[in-house]
């Protein structure tokens, strides 16, 4: 996907770089602040991902301080200079209304604008993300890892890519490790995890009012599932749901799909008459465990809570996407929520 990179200044001055790409709702996609390099993620294989979400909303994309194409060696790593450096990239887009996408490190960010500017934020998602760093897995192995960030860089982003996609994820960490190595520079990534241990967003999880959805990959984050749960609990009406079921895959495509379902209306009006219709089709248990689903349960957790077989589980569901014209879980909560045929909380 070829782009045209933009540069906007922060309200410090840093100079911040980001694409756009596609009509529409406008999302903007922000960087996991330890890792983001505009050109680097184009040429693996989110590139076509993204051409893909292009084609439903106009994507923005933008490398934090200290990364990628944006000003390398910034003064400030705090959380009120990333949030600054949000602030910057959505006004320079012109745009009145814009959906936030938060992978990892910048759920705090993109929580505490979507609460303090709701008028601002259409949707929030969060992937693999929490509201404070403190407490993180992944968080604590950076820092126990960080003094061999200065004697091998190599070294470390290669363990901490492991760490993230296990053994069986060597083509995908070794990409992803790359990525890492030239996003930043090793001195500042040091900066960057130390500074970030601070950011907390928990106080502004109350006041967030957007549309939100937590999506979790168990098999790709170094957080527990419970964590998306609970942080999807703590905002008013968020949905929870857990990707990467597939044993031939991290999830990644699913990400982008619940991405582009959530976020994506209805052309006309004939899907929301459909859902109506579908309402009725549903019957009391699959609505169940629809919304069992929804809260992040798990197959097997259901099972314990309705004290059925996982096989009836499967059965249920099964019927629950051939009603909704679904072909997963994530299809099946973003169409039902989208339709409101799911009561939320």
């Amino acid at each position: 996907m070829d782009v045209v990179v933009n540069y906007t200044a922060s309200a410090d001055g840093t100079r911040i770089a980001y694409w756009r790409r596609g009509r529409g709702l406008t999302l903007v996609w922000m960087p996991a602040l330890t890792s983001s390099h505009l050109v680097m993620e184009l040429r693996s294989g989110r590139g076509a991902q993204f051409a893909a979400l292009a084609e439903a909303c106009e994507v923005v994309k933008y490398d934090g301080r200290g990364q990628g194409l944006s000003e390398r060696y910034p003064a400030s790593l705090s959380f009120a200079s990333a949030t600054e450096d949000l602030h910057a990239v959505i006004d320079s887009l012109g745009a009145r209304r814009v959906a936030l996408v938060a992978t990892a490190e910048a759920g705090p960010v993109a929580i505490a604008f979507a609460a303090s500017e709701p008028e601002r934020v259409s949707h929030l998602i969060l992937v693999d993300s929490f509201a404070r760093s403190t407490g993180q897995i992944g968080t604590r192995l950076m820092q126990a890892l960080l003094p061999v960030v200065a004697k091998d860089w190599e070294l470390f982003t290669t363990i901490i890519m492991q760490a993230r996609y296990g053994w069986a994820g060597g083509a995908e960490a070794a990409e992803e490790a790359s990525i890492l190595r030239g996003s930043v520079e090793p001195e500042t990534f040091t900066r960057l995890v130390s500074a970030q241990v601070s950011f907390d967003a928990t106080a502004s999880l109350s006041k967030v009012s957007a549309p939100t959805l937590v999506l979790h990959n168990p098999r790709l984050s170094l957080m527990p599932s419970s964590d998306g749960a609970l942080l999807a609990s703590r905002i008013a009406g968020a949905i929870a749901l857990n990707l990467g079921g597939h044993e031939d895959g991290y999830g990644i495509d699913e990400t982008f799909a619940a991405v582009r379902q959530f976020i994506a209306p209805p052309s006309d009006g004939t899907a929301s008459a459909q859902a109506e219709g579908l309402r009725g089709h549903l019957t009391m248990r699959e609505s169940e465990i629809l919304r069992l689903v929804a809260n992040g349960r798990r197959n097997q957790e259901i099972a314990l809570d309705l004290r059925i077989s996982p096989h009836t589980i499967e059965r249920h569901l099964s019927n629950i996407y051939v009603k909704l014209g679904a072909k997963s879980r994530v299809e099946a909560v973003t169409y039902a929520l989208k339709h409101a045929l799911l009561t939320r909380a």
